[in-house]
C-alpha cells in the first residue's frame, strides 16, 4: 500500500504518516519542485527550511510518499525515478542538483517497479504530473481497424509505464555479464496488447527524444504483420518497412525493438518451409540450431519490449513459457514487468471461465449479462448456421472458425469443412482474411485469426476433441486432426494442450459474442452444463 500525504510547507509539523519507515517526498510551489528521500522526513524538512538555496524557491507544499513495504533501497530507487521522470514530464522545474542516474539491484525490485506504476497514477490524479495524450495517435484514420476508438485507462497506464522505463534508462544492467533487461508486458486476450504496441511504436517514431534511434516493430505472425504493414503505410513519419519478421530484425542492430505477440516467436521444431530461413538466420548471427527467435531479438537490440500471453501458445514450434522465463533469467537476470489488465471485469471473468471449461476446472455455470455466449445443440447445426449467416450479412467482422479438424485440400472446388448441414471452404487467404468481403463465408483457422479481434465468432469444436464418459475426461482423436506442424513428434498430452489452447484463443477473440457448435455428442453434453443454450 502506498499513501501520499500533503501538508503546507511550514515548521509546524502536525503530520500523521502511515508509518515511520523511510519516505520519498516532493517539495513544490506550483512551478518548481524538489524530490528527496529520508528515514526521518521531519528532520529532513527542518534542514530544508534552514537551507538558503532551498529558501529562494519558496516551496508551498510537501507531499510525503510512504508505503508499508518501503525500505532504503526502494525509496532511493523511487527518488531517482521521480527526479528523471518528473524532469522529462515538464510539469515542474526540478531543482535537484543531480539527475537521478544511480542504479541498483535489490530484492523484489520487480515488485517495487510495478508499485511505482501505481504511484505515478496517483501523482497524475493529484495533478503533480502531466497526462500523455496517446489518443491523438490512436484516432488517426489508420487506426480505425481497431475495435477500440479510444485508449482505456489500463492501456494508457501501460503505455506510460513503458515510456517511463525507456526514458529512465532503468533497463541497463549494472552487472555486465547480463544483457539489458527486457520490458515484458503481459496481458490476456482482449486487453489490447496489439493496440498498445502499435501506439507505442508510433509515439516513439514521432518523439523528438527518439528521432535518431533505430526502432522497429516485430510481428512474428504473418497475417498480423501484413495487417500492421497496411496500417503504418498511411501514417505520417512512419514507414511500413519498420514492421519486421524476427528473421528480418536479426539482420542489423537496433536501439529499441517492440515485439507484438511474443508468444508466436519460434524455436527449431516442426518449422516446415521456414526451416531454411531459420537456419540461415542463426548462422548469420553465429548461433546454433538450439537458439531461438527470442535469442535473436535479445542480441540485436539495446532495449526490447515484449508483449506476451502464454495462454495463446498453440503450436510446439512456439517458445514455451518455461523456456521464455528461463532464458530471460539466464541472459538478462530479470525483466521489467508491466501487467496490462482488463478494463472490463466481465471480460477477465469470461476469459478465465472459457479456459476453466476447456480444462475441466469450472465449478458452476456463469452467465454474462453484457456478452452473448451461447451453445447450439441441434445435431444438424442448422440453427447455428442460420444465426451465423445472419450475423455475417448484418454485422461487421462476423465469421465462422474452428480447429484444424478437416483436411485442407487446397482445391477451390472442394468444401473441406463439413459439420451438420454446413459445408464450406477453408480460409483462402491469411492476411486480412477477416475483412475481405469475398471471404466472408469461409471457415477461419487459428492462423487467420491469431492476434485479430472479431465482433462475432461462430466457433466449431471439431471431431478431433471428444468427451470420454468412462474416464470423465476431454480427450483427442488424432485421426481427426490434420495440422502436422502441431501433431508431429509430440505426446498426446502436449497435443491436447495445444488444441485446447487453440480453442481458448478462438473462444476469446470476439468482442460482442461467441456462438459454439460442438461436433462430439458427449462433449456437447458437457458444454451444456456451463454454456446457455441458444434459443
Amino acid at each position: 500500500m502506498i499513501k501520499i500525504d500533503t501538508y503546507i510547507y511550514t515548521n509546524k509539523f502536525n503530520w500523521h504518516l502511515l508509518n515511520d519507515y523511510p519516505s520519498v517526498y516532493i517539495l513544490e510551489n506550483g512551478k518548481d519542485a524538489y524530490i528527496g528521500e529520508s528515514s526521518d522526513v521531519i528532520n529532513r524538512t527542518k534542514s530544508h527550511l534552514r537551507n538558503i538555496d532551498d529558501q529562494k524557491y519558496n516551496y508551498e507544499r510537501i507531499h510525503i510518499i510512504t508505503g508499508t513495504n518501503f525500505n532504503i533501497s526502494i525509496v532511493k530507487h523511487y527518488e531517482n525515478l521521480l527526479i528523471k521522470l518528473m524532469a522529462a514530464d515538464g510539469k515542474f522545474n526540478i531543482t535537484n542538483k543531480y539527475n537521478g542516474n544511480q542504479r541498483n539491484y535489490y530484492y523484489k525490485k520487480q515488485d517495487a517497479e510495478l508499485q511505482f506504476d501505481n504511484l505515478w497514477e496517483e501523482l497524475l490524479n493529484r495533478k503533480l504530473v502531466r497526462k500523455k495524450d496517446f489518443n491523438k495517435i490512436l484516432n488517426s484514420s489508420a487506426y480505425k481497424y481497431s475495435p477500440y476508438n479510444t485508449l482505456n485507462k489500463e492501456q494508457e497506464k501501460a503505455l506510460t509505464s513503458i515510456i517511463h522505463t525507456l526514458d529512465s534508462n532503468e533497463l541497463i544492467n549494472v552487472d555486465k555479464r547480463f544483457l539489458n533487461r527486457p520490458i515484458v508486458v503481459s496481458g490476456e486476450a482482449g486487453t489490447g496488447k496489439t493496440v498498445v504496441a502499435s501506439v507505442l511504436y508510433s509515439y516513439l517514431k514521432n518523439n523528438e527524444n527518439y528521432k535518431d534511434k533505430n526502432i522497429a516493430l516485430v510481428v512474428p505472425n504473418t497475417p498480423s504483420r501484413d495487417e500492421a504493414k497496411r496500417i503504418f503505410k498511411s501514417i505520417k513519419n512512419i514507414s511500413e518497412t519498420g514492421v519486421l519478421s524476427p528473421s528480418q530484425a536479426a539482420k542489423q542492430k537496433y536501439d529499441i525493438l517492440i515485439c507484438d505477440e511474443t508468444h508466436k516467436l519460434r524455436r527449431n521444431f516442426n518449422l516446415g518451409n521456414y526451416g531454411r530461413i531459420f537456419k540461415e538466420t542463426y548462422e548469420l548471427l553465429g548461433l546454433s540450431k538450439e537458439n531461438d527467435e527470442l535469442d535473436w531479438l535479445l542480441l540485436q537490440t539495446k532495449n526490447l519490449v515484449l508483449f506476451y500471453d502464454s495462454k495463446q501458445i498453440v503450436n510446439p514450434s512456439e517458445i514455451s513459457f518455461k523456456t521464455f522465463t528461463k532464458k530471460i533469467k539466464q541472459m538478462c537476470r530479470e525483466e521489467r514487468n508491466i501487467v496490462l489488465k482488463q478494463q472490463c471485469r466481465t471480460s477477465a471473468k469470461y476469459i478465465k471461465y472459457v479456459y476453466d471449461i476447456l480444462y475441466q476446472k469450472a465449478k458452476k455455470k456463469i452467465q454474462f449479462a453484457d456478452y452473448d455466449f451461447k451453445l447450439f445443440i441441434e445435431e444438424d447445426a442448422s440453427k447455428f448456421k442460420n444465426k451465423m449467416d445472419y450475423l455475417i450479412e448484418h454485422e461487421e467482422l462476423a465469421r465462422y472458425c474452428g480447429g484444424y479438424s478437416w483436411e485442407w485440400s487446397h482445391d477451390k472446388g472442394i468444401k473441406d469443412v463439413k459439420f451438420g448441414v454446413a459445408t464450406m471452404h477453408w480460409n483462402s487467404e491469411r492476411a486480412g482474411w477477416i475483412r475481405k468481403e469475398k471471404c466472408k463465408y469461409e471457415f477461419g483457422s487459428i492462423y487467420s485469426l491469431s492476434g485479430i479481434d472479431a465482433n462475432y465468432l461462430g466457433v466449431v469444436i471439431g471431431p478431433e476433441v471428444y468427451f470420454d464418459t468412462n474416464d470423465n475426461k476431454i480427450k483427442i482423436n488424432k485421426e481427426n486432426y490434420y495440422d502436422k506442424k502441431v501433431s508431429n513428434n509430440i505426446s498426446d498430452d502436449d497435443l491436447l494442450m495445444y488444441i485446447l489452447n487453440t480453442y481458448g484463443v478462438l473462444l476469446t477473440r470476439a468482442i460482442k459474442g461467441t456462438y459454439i457448435y460442438v461436433c462430439d455428442v458427449n462433449l456437447r453434453e458437457y458444454f451444456k452444463k456451463y454454456v446457455d443454450i441458444a434459443d
